[in-house]
């Protein structure tokens, strides 16, 4: 299963965002460090980049990758009966992979 633990500001350029009213940064690609002692506050790791990660640097097929980061959460959470694959009447957050990156959020699965 893949998991990450992206802050706010994960996937976008290098920045500075606040949580729980304090301050940290986050540099492209790089972990969130709060700003008054430079400790890690999280990562800037997006699902689609564990995608990726899984695939190009740990041998996954996209098969397993796929499952890794839907399905089988959804399984573990309890929630497989209403999200996690493409199936109608599901729940779904699609991530379209390739040149041009896209996600199409908060959509229900119907029939054409």
């Amino acid at each position: 299963m893949a998991i990450t633990d992206a802050m706010q500001g994960a996937g976008l350029a290098s920045g500075r965002f606040q949580d729980t009213g304090e301050w940290y940064t986050i540099r492209a690609g790089e972990l969130a460090r709060w700003e008054r002692d430079n400790a890690i506050v999280g990562s800037s790791l997006t699902m689609n980049r564990a995608f990726r990660n899984m695939v190009r640097d740990f041998g996954f097929t996209p098969v397993e990758a796929s499952l890794a980061t839907s399905a089988n959460p959804a399984a573990i959470l309890g929630l497989a009966d209403r999200t996690g694959m493409l199936r109608i009447g599901y729940a779904a957050d699609i991530t379209v992979l390739g040149p041009d990156l896209m996600t199409v959020k908060d959509c229900r699965i119907a029939r054409a």
